[in-house]
């Protein structure tokens, strides 16, 4: 009996085996490999969010801007600043032939 009392209690103070500690290092990484994917997702969706809500108080201070004056603001871009922005897809064709 004490000889079964000591064997639990030496398996008590042991610690973790290498296989143990193995096991839950290949678990953390598995559970990182699955979650970083999805912040990465996150982040794009609220960088997203964050363009069209600046884009949105753009164009509402443009139309505050006709509103008061009567017509929209110049535009100060250049023809050579112009057809930057169309080849680097900032504007499409159409709308860089408007400014």
């Amino acid at each position: 009996m004490k000889n079964a009392t000591s064997l639990q209690a030496r398996r008590l103070l042991r610690g973790f085996t290498l296989v143990e500690i193995m096991v839950v290092v290949t678990i953390i990484g598995l559970l990182a490999a699955i979650a970083l994917p999805a912040l990465q997702s996150v982040q794009q969706s609220a960088q997203n969010s964050r363009f069209v809500s600046d884009l949105r108080t753009y164009a509402q201070a443009f139309e505050t801007y006709a509103m008061e004056h009567g017509t929209w603001p110049t535009s100060t871009i250049t023809r050579n600043e112009s057809s930057a922005l169309t080849s680097h897809n900032i504007l499409r064709p159409s709308e860089s032939s408007n400014g």
